[in-house]
Order: C-alpha cells, then structure tokens, then sequence
C-alpha cells in the first residue's frame, strides 16, 4: 500500500491485486445462544483499494491502523465490482459512493452507476 501525502486529501492506495482493511476489522463468526438465537451476526471485513484520510494522518499511523492483503485471502472469493471506467458507482444499501467496489464472497450488494466522472491520478514523481 502506498501513503499519498502530496494529495488533497490525503489517500492510501493498494498495490495491485491488494485491497486494504481496518486492522480490527476481522472476520467473525455468527454467535448463537443455547436456543439458536443469532446473538452476533456475522460479520465480513470491509475492504478498500483506496481509502481517503485527514490532512494530519501521518504514513507511520498508515501502518498501525491497516493492512493489506491479497484479494483472496482467508479462502474467501472477492467480486470487484466497477461499472463504466469512468464513473463512480454507487452501493445502494448504504448510500456510498465507491470508484471500485470490492465484494467478499457470500456479501451481496446492489450497485449502480452515478453521473460522477472518476478523476484521473497523475503520477508525481517530484520530490517535496
């Protein structure tokens, strides 16, 4: 993963065939009481390919807060989801907007495209 600090705002971006998690973010199981009463759902990572942070995170918090992994980790198969090349989608359960969307396997959302055009990353080799 790489910290973009010269961005406004500031981002961190997977490397190819990676996505990024919260690192508490993890995988759990359905919990159920002694009568099969769901007592936790089960709960699946949220992943990333890009993900937009405040103008003071620092790339040292980058390394203690997420993690980045391959695209099929933990056996799970992953549905990226992305429309048109250059609009944004959008989740309709949740109401956000992703570029891409990454799906783990067995979690179904609806997606649809928006109006809104996907801004182009210039690659800045300068050194600040």
């Amino acid at each position: 993963m790489q910290f973009f600090n010269h961005t406004k705002p500031k981002m961190i971006v997977a490397s190819p065939g990676k996505v990024i998690r919260d690192k508490n973010d993890i995988y759990k199981e359905v919990v159920k009481d002694e009568e099969g009463n769901i007592i936790e759902e089960e709960h699946f990572p949220y992943y990333s390919t890009t993900i937009f942070v405040p103008d003071s995170f620092t790339e040292d918090e980058m390394y203690d807060l997420y993690v980045e992994e391959d695209e099929t980790e933990n056996d799970k198969n992953i549905n990226r989801i992305r429309r048109d090349e250059n609009f944004k989608i959008l989740q309709i359960e949740t109401g956000n907007i992703y570029e891409e969307a990454i799906d783990v396997e067995d979690v179904k959302f609806n997606y649809e495209e928006t109006t809104e055009k996907i801004e182009e990353l210039e690659q800045c080799n300068e050194k600040i």
